[in-house]
């Protein structure tokens, strides 16, 4: 496996091309028509030691695990403590932190691949995953295989940050949230095993609030119909009045975490970008009213996202 900096893209022959790295199997850039999507670095090297998870492929485990600590078959597991007494993104040793192996490319398909010892995050076994991204007419596909050789918990995600618009925050972005729940936190954003019910479709800006429990800033996981289900569906849709952008994520992941950016900082500001992230909800393995399947040993998982962009009529 190469441990050199290889960027390589991917286009759909009208209008949409993507930039991939093989460190972090990641999203370097999005562009449609002309409009720069995701936000990235000037400088490839940057990319080894960036702080928000640019683009990055996460896992095995996203998202926070309360104190690090989480039970596969009755065995207790301690995983790296990254954010004060908590685990965030695997902890530090995650697959955003590896060289991937590139296994084909096309003219608008990439597959990478990774065997993750699992050991880095405090898990046991060896998984093996691949990263296959793909653009058709205006859509990138995500896709994620992953199988252990024995059983695990894992929870993969995308982390690209998008901003629609021409501006330097996603102020004038409109959101509409299709979910049925959202998980209530504390205030180190580890969920207290609550689920609040809500309305759909949920609209959302930057400058209003959500719902009572958080206004302005987003950092919050939402449940999008029966968790078992694992056909795609429409999770999110968003536009930006400026420049004319829509996006509709899809998944057939059980919900998503949308993230409005608060934490980034130079050369980003703040609220610079979003990210839907689709996955479990952060620390379901230790909720116990919350999905959280096992992945069985020698099993193949697949998780799908699609970002499908348009050039939207803005009344």
């Amino acid at each position: 496996m190469t441990h050199t900096l290889q960027k390589l893209s991917i286009s759909d022959g009208h209008g949409l091309s993507v930039d991939l790295l093989n460190y972090g199997a990641r999203i370097c850039a999005i562009n449609f028509h002309d409009h720069q999507l995701a936000l990235s670095l000037d400088r490839l090297e940057d990319y080894l030691d960036e702080p928000f998870y640019l683009g990055a492929t996460i896992g095995p485990i996203t998202n926070r695990i309360a104190n690090g600590r989480l039970k596969v078959n009755d065995e207790l597991l301690q995983m790296p403590c990254n954010e004060g007494e908590h685990t965030l993104h695997s902890g530090g040793a995650g697959f955003d932190k590896h060289f991937w192996q590139l296994e084909s490319h096309s003219p608008n398909q990439i597959c990478f691949s990774l065997e993750y010892d699992m050991t880095l995050a405090g898990l046991k076994g060896t998984l093996t995953t691949h990263a296959i991204y793909r653009v058709t007419d205006g859509c990138l596909t995500v896709k994620y295989r992953s199988s252990c050789d024995i059983t695990c918990f894992i929870n993969l995600t995308n982390h690209v940050y998008l901003n629609l618009s021409s501006l330097d925050n996603i102020s004038d972005h409109r959101f509409q949230l299709n979910a049925d729940s959202f998980v209530i936190v504390d205030g180190q954003n580890i969920p207290t095993g609550e689920l609040r019910t809500l309305n759909k479709p949920l609209e959302y800006q930057l400058d209003h609030s959500l719902h009572s429990e958080f206004i302005g800033l987003c950092d919050h996981h939402f449940n999008v119909l029966e968790p078992e289900m694992d056909s795609l569906r429409e999770m999110l849709n968003v536009v930006s009045p400026g420049s004319g952008i829509s996006l509709t994520v899809s998944g057939n992941s059980p919900g998503f975490q949308l993230y409005t950016g608060k934490f980034l900082s130079t050369p980003f500001a703040p609220s610079g970008g979003f990210c839907v992230e689709t996955q479990l909800a952060p620390d379901a393995i230790n909720q116990a009213n919350f999905y959280s399947p096992l992945l069985q040993a020698n099993q193949q998982r697949e998780q799908i996202t699609q970002y499908q962009f348009t050039l939207a009529q803005i009344a």
